[in-house]
């Protein structure tokens, strides 16, 4: 059976996506090229600043809990396996956003790979510090 722990993130999910999906069909212009509008704001510069928010949140949550919880022990004991880990789960869903470049405009150019570093080094990042908040440890244990 499904646990509700798992459950209710899907479900308020959906709920917020299908308010702002409601907000954006009630106000955004019709006919339009441009992006939507809420109040008018542009719904890209709403989406923009959110992911940031979230980004730059979840980023200082876990470096707050990461200095508090600090859990070393399988980087300590396995540090081959902690290192390759790290690298492919920062690499392997970056390299996703450069097959999708290619496979929508086939080039990549400088600012694709600027990002593909970007986005490296953010994945590489919370990996690391979901392992030194013990999150690993426990969904794994």
């Amino acid at each position: 059976m499904v646990s509700y722990d798992i459950i209710l993130p899907i479900i308020i999910g959906i709920i917020v996506g299908l308010i702002f999906l409601i907000f954006f069909a009630h106000f955004g212009r019709k006919g339009s090229d441009t992006y939507a509008t809420i109040f008018g704001i542009s719904s890209n510069t709403i989406t923009t600043s959110l992911l940031l928010f979230i980004v730059v949140s979840g980023f200082i949550g876990l470096t707050a809990i990461s200095i508090i919880v600090k859990d070393l022990d399988y980087p300590v004991k396995n540090p081959w396996k902690f290192t390759v880990e790290t690298l492919l789960m920062a690499l392997l869903p970056s390299l996703a956003l450069l097959a999708i470049i290619y496979m929508r405009t086939n080039k990549i150019n400088s600012k694709d790979m600027i990002d593909f570093g970007i986005l490296t080094a953010k994945f590489g990042l919370f990996h690391i510090l979901l392992q030194f908040t013990g999150y690993y440890t426990y969904v794994f244990s």
